[in-house]
């Protein structure tokens, strides 16, 4: 099979590209060139922005891709202009989204009042109502009209062209740009004898992944058997969600990953009245953001090769080796207290 990926070279991408093109698939990579990926010598390289993506039809004509793989999807147009590009060279896309596009993801934002949604939250789950969830302040430099949402939209409504929708969960592992375990990693080793979390984050549930597990899962979606519905003769869509099959509360996380690292202290939860007036966790803790993946599981017989904990281990050892430059950065360190409070709450419990 002939695979054109879009995107690639960050985070995941590589891990996928390795393993289509351990399975001797022929891959080209369409990407800037800005990123060295150490990709696999066989795969080829098309370096162009995506945004102009049309003005590489002849390269990707020539390559004749049996399938797109859209690693990086993030605004309407940047599916419209795939569907432009590939219309008479390709009729199948594989397209990567977000859990962020259910609305639990607004009512743990605090945006939907009132309600919550049960989990785990299947394909067929409530999407947000509301569009572009991070036009206020987007993480990691995303576009402030990111809408994963409008993404998935223009692809499963596209005409002549099979669609397969993978919304991610959490991803974790080594070259994460958010460093989401680095905060608690860094308290672990520097010692503490306590971390505390305020109760409701300490029973959270979300859906996590690592990110050679999740990797796995989009390379059975692209190679896939494409299906027809026997009665139209038309391509049948697919949307899987990608996610661990069991969830952890954060807590029990948060254990796994003391455990692992060596730390002799303890996690501890506690009441929000044990906390500063100050210091507000600014989501709606009550809302689970879990994901359920049998359907991936089922239908391609997806399973982790990774278990949880070597999957943690890597990870924590990455962030023991490449540690962000600024610890606030992390997505743990909005779950930590000050130290100082921290001890203060020790001393009087």
């Amino acid at each position: 099979m002939k695979i054109l990926v879009i995107g690639g070279t960050n985070f995941i991408g590589p891990h996928v590209i390795r393993y289509l093109a351990s399975s001797g698939h022929q891959i080209a990579a369409f990407h800037r060139g800005k990123t060295d990926a150490n990709l696999p010598n066989q795969v080829e390289h098309i370096l162009g922005d995506r945004h102009h993506l049309h003005q590489y039809q002849p390269q990707i004509q020539q390559f004749a891709p049996d399938v797109v793989l859209d690693m990086i999807p993030y605004i309407l147009s940047d599916a419209q202009m795939v569907i432009e590009t590939i219309h008479s060279i390709c009729d199948r896309v594989v397209a990567i989204s977000s859990q962020d596009v259910y609305r639990a993801r607004d009512i743990i934002w605090g945006i939907e009042t009132n309600l919550l949604d049960s989990t785990p939250l299947k394909e067929d789950s409530p999407l947000r109502s509301h569009y572009y969830p991070y036009k206020d302040g987007a993480p990691l430099g995303l576009p402030p009209d990111y809408e994963k949402i409008l993404v998935e939209q223009t692809y499963l409504n596209a005409p002549n062209l099979q669609a397969t929708i993978l919304r991610l969960p959490m991803v974790y592992g080594a070259n994460d740009p958010l460093h989401r375990f680095a905060a608690y990693l860094q308290r672990m080793d520097r010692g503490r004898k306590a971390i505390i979390l305020e109760e409701n984050l300490a029973h959270w549930r979300s859906s996590y992944g690592y990110v050679e597990n999740v990797a796995w899962g989009i390379a059975l979606a692209v190679e896939h058997q494409i299906k027809r519905d026997s009665l139209s003769d038309s391509f049948l869509n697919r949307i899987f969600n990608i996610s661990e099959a069991t969830p952890f509360t954060e807590m029990e996380r948060l254990e796994l990953l003391g455990k692992l690292a060596g730390w002799k202290g303890e996690v501890i939860a506690v009441n929000k009245d044990y906390l500063p007036e100050s210091w507000q966790l600014p989501f709606n803790m009550q809302q689970d953001w879990v994901t359920d993946s049998n359907r991936i599981r089922q239908e391609l017989g997806y399973q982790e090769p990774i278990d949880r904990s070597e999957a943690m281990k890597r990870t924590l050892e990455w962030e023991r080796l490449y540690p962000p430059v600024d610890i606030s950065q992390s997505a743990s360190a909005i779950a930590l207290l000050e130290e100082t409070v921290e001890d203060a709450i020790l001393k009087s419990m």
